[in-house]
């Protein structure tokens, strides 16, 4: 009877520890699976952006979600702003799908760029995960603003367009425009002078011609075609002499 019962206490301690050790194991592989978000870009005017905080590599069911926000030292300064049971709170909305948790930010504006947000869950078994922090980068570009010296001058005088430098990111450059079509620059009656705060064109000795309506377009890596910014147009009358 001793025999037996030391055997099964021998038993029983094996299956313990075993148990143990798996426990830890399932513990540890737990805390040590992965949330991941993504830095992402978009243009002030844009309808929304979204951050995708995907967690399908977590295996336990999360209790609570929730999105923080961080300065730019990585510390929390606005904690669950949006959560499972707060889900939209001004410009912004938690969208929860199987394995991911959406950021979602209505009409980015240039204010949000470098806004710095991370994930974070806790599991049903207690353990809290977070995410690595994701930056978001609101690109922009103002309208450029477009004035003449004069609006009326006789062949042979001259005329100077100046157009601002509008404020953008990433910096813009200045194409200039007549009735639709870029500026011949290789006609030696024309001078275009660029700054960082203007760009600058003057017509020498003007015929008919130069006889139209004249824009400046902005333009960056980032605003191109539909997306660029035209100024107001500004109308050049040639008289005879």
């Amino acid at each position: 009877m001793g025999v037996f019962s030391r055997a099964k206490l021998h038993e029983f301690s094996v299956y313990f520890i075993v148990v143990i050790i798996l426990l830890g194991m399932t513990r540890k592989e737990v805390h040590c699976q992965s949330m991941t978000t993504s830095d992402q870009t978009a243009k002030e005017g844009d309808a929304e952006v979204v951050i995708t905080c995907d967690y399908s590599q977590v295996t336990t069911t999360p209790k609570e979600i929730q999105w923080d926000e961080l300065d730019e030292n990585g510390e929390i300064i606005n904690a669950g702003f949006v959560n499972k049971i707060k889900k939209e709170i001004k410009r912004f909305r938690l969208n929860i799908t199987p394995g991911k948790a959406d950021l979602v930010m209505s009409q980015p504006m240039r204010n949000d760029s470098n806004r710095t947000f991370e994930c974070e869950i806790q599991t049903r078994d207690g353990y809290i995960k977070r995410s690595n922090p994701s930056i978001i980068t609101v690109y922009y570009l103002t309208l450029p603003l477009l004035s003449a010296s004069v609006s009326d001058i006789y062949e042979g005088q001259s005329v100077t367009f100046t157009c601002s430098k509008p404020d953008g990111d990433p910096v813009p450059h200045i194409t200039w425009y007549k009735d639709g079509q870029t500026v011949n620059t290789n006609n030696p009656r024309y001078e275009i002078a660029n700054n960082s705060t203007e760009s600058v064109l003057k017509i020498k000795s003007a015929t008919k011609e130069d006889d139209g309506d004249y824009t400046c377009k902005a333009e960056s890596d980032q605003f191109k075609g539909d997306d660029a910014k035209t100024s107001e147009g500004k109308q050049l009358i040639v008289y005879c002499m």
